[in-house]
């Protein structure tokens, strides 16, 4: 990257924070000398607090994923753990220069909406006021789809990281009944039209964009994984991460671990949960860890039960920060990551980040993020038979060490130095 630092001197600044993915690229970009700041926003949920990306946590479900804290529970935890908010993180409030922002917003939303729908399209602003004025001070934005109208009104070239809803449905909400869904729906249009690019995973997003008639926007944009922070996470013990009781039912079994919040429409535990029933039934010692929330959790519970599994499964009662996530990933011997999608997400990347195997629905020959001839190395599965096999197949100690072989080299390759290339290109047309 000595290239992008060797240009003229620009701010860039990273708006919204989906599974922090904003102050983990801001930090990837510091790192190599790029001016980078990430404005957060107010009483983010617990998987956007900077200090859940940082610290060492675990908490219980119904402090963080059952509701969602205020800033005030987020800055009591950080002065707990003695985290302390770097300088390039901006929290900014209301100031004059957000009232006089403020004060231009109504006449751009009628330039994007019809005029009966811009009063509503006000509740989706406002609150972003401060946020907007903030970004419009920098020479490049880098914008989470979701905030792609704060880009949009800040004023400064910017390109838009798609993270799902923000390409599936926001914008198609120009015909919705709610006139307040409307405006979002007119303002996101017109957000990503403007967009300098608009970085995604084209197996995802590429027929939504059709529909839109903005396919010619999309670059293939994998997701930035810090993998050199990783590599300098230790582990530790079992017990440490999972305790005492947990560590000693692992003991002298084969781990396998699904991260993933349990959704059986969304994730598929369910297959993996009868797939697993039918690895015990032959006798292998395994034991699967669970993640212990999600809104089908009291499902999965019973499903266990309904098996036999009781004694083989764990369903963790806490939610993981990210470093918890990186230790417990790399104290297991595979990654059950889902088996619903046909692309790979932030879990399966840093999963192989970490050097784990991993067991996904997975599809190469879908476009990818990743060039055509260089696939994760995934092992595909999609249903109770093939995740099954997976299974079974890594029951071999030889086989985990050449599937996870693979995995750091892949990321560092696809989801480091790649990013950081398109960013350049962003940069370059920026002017």
């Amino acid at each position: 990257m000595a290239a992008a630092m060797t240009r003229g001197h620009r701010r860039i600044a990273l708006l919204d924070n989906t599974t922090n993915a904003s102050y983990v690229f801001a930090k990837m970009l510091r790192r190599r000398g790029y001016d980078a700041d990430f404005i957060q926003q107010p009483n983010l949920p617990f998987n956007q607090q900077p200090v859940w990306e940082d610290a060492d946590l675990a908490r219980p479900v119904a402090d963080v994923y059952d509701r969602t804290p205020r800033d005030a529970y987020w800055r009591a935890l950080e002065k707990e753990v003695g985290w302390h908010k770097p300088e390039w993180v901006r929290r900014p409030g209301v100031s004059v220069r957000a009232v006089c922002v403020g004060i231009r917003l109504p006449a751009a939303l009628a330039r994007v909406m019809p005029l009966g729908v811009m009063p509503f399209g006000l509740p989706v602003i406002v609150p972003e006021v401060p946020i907007i004025a903030a970004a419009s001070e920098y020479d490049v934005l880098v914008a989470l789809g979701p905030s792609a109208g704060s880009a949009y009104l800040a004023g400064p070239p910017y390109g838009v990281i798609t993270m799902g809803w923000d390409v599936f449905t926001l914008p198609f909400m120009t015909t919705s009944r709610n006139p307040v869904q409307r405006a979002r729906g007119f303002l996101q249009r017109a957000a990503l039209k403007r967009s300098l690019a608009i970085l995604g995973m084209p197996s995802m997003d590429l027929g939504f964009l059709r529909a839109l008639d903005l396919a010619d926007h999309l670059r293939p944009f994998p997701v930035p994984v810090d993998v050199e922070s990783y590599d300098a996470i230790e582990p530790g013990s079992r017990a440490e991460v999972f305790g005492a009781d947990v560590a000693a039912r692992m003991e002298g079994r084969i781990v396998y671990f699904c991260p993933s919040r349990v959704s059986f429409a969304e994730k598929g535990q369910d297959l993996l949960l009868r797939a697993f029933a039918q690895v015990r039934a032959r006798g292998v010692p395994a034991f699967l860890l669970l993640l212990g929330w999600g809104h089908e959790a009291a499902v999965a519970s019973s499903l266990i039960s309904e098996l036999g599994l009781s004694d083989d499964v764990c369903l963790l009662p806490t939610v993981y920060s990210k470093r918890r996530l990186i230790r417990a990933l790399r104290l297991a011997d595979v990654a059950m990551v889902q088996f619903i999608l046909g692309g790979y997400g932030m879990l399966a990347r840093e999963a192989l980040a970490c050097g784990v195997p991993v067991v996904s629905s997975y599809d190469p020959a879908q476009p990818q993020p990743h060039p055509a001839d260089d696939p994760a190395p995934i092992l595909s599965a999609s249903t109770v038979d093939a995740i099954r096999d997976r299974m079974l197949a890594l029951t071999d100690a030889g086989a985990r060490r050449r599937a996870a072989a693979q995995g750091r080299e892949w990321a560092m390759r696809n989801h480091v130095e790649a990013p950081l290339a398109q960013l350049d290109r962003l940069l370059s047309e920026a002017g």
